[in-house]
């Protein structure tokens, strides 16, 4: 992930914006006002805020380092660095960046699990929205 200033992509026009969120692979971003674009790249260039980073990387299966994790919640996704935080965290991280939900059913890899239920490597996190909420 490239490094940007506030600054740097609060002066890129919205298509430039999309055109980074293509490149960083970051997903769900091609409806949302150029504000949304900012602060999700500002939170995939840098720890995020909130919580506190001590992240401990964990080889996968072709023997290589790797420490971020998939999330989604509802049309929005990305991988982002949270290997070792409860999902808690997770949630109070991503809030606003993915749209979660305050009351919501969480999936690690397809399996419901609680808010003190700590990541690993390789978790696919999903952030389910009630039945008959919009949003």
């Amino acid at each position: 992930m490239n490094e940007y200033t506030r600054e740097e992509l609060t002066g890129k026009n919205l298509k430039e914006l999309k055109a980074i969120c293509k490149n960083e692979n970051i997903v769900g971003m091609s409806k949302k006002k150029k504000d949304v674009l900012v602060e999700t790249i500002m939170q995939r260039s840098k720890p995020i805020s909130g919580v506190k980073m001590s992240i401990k990387a964990q080889k996968n299966d072709n023997n290589q380092f790797e420490s971020k994790v998939s999330v989604s919640s509802g049309a929005s996704s990305g991988k982002f660095s949270l290997v070792n935080k409860s999902i808690s965290d997770v949630a109070s991280a991503l809030r606003d960046i993915l749209n979660i939900p305050d009351i919501n059913q969480v999936l690690v890899n397809g399996k419901t699990v609680n808010s003190s239920y700590v990541v690993k490597s390789k978790d696919n996190i999903e952030f389910i929205k009630p039945d008959g909420e919009k949003g």
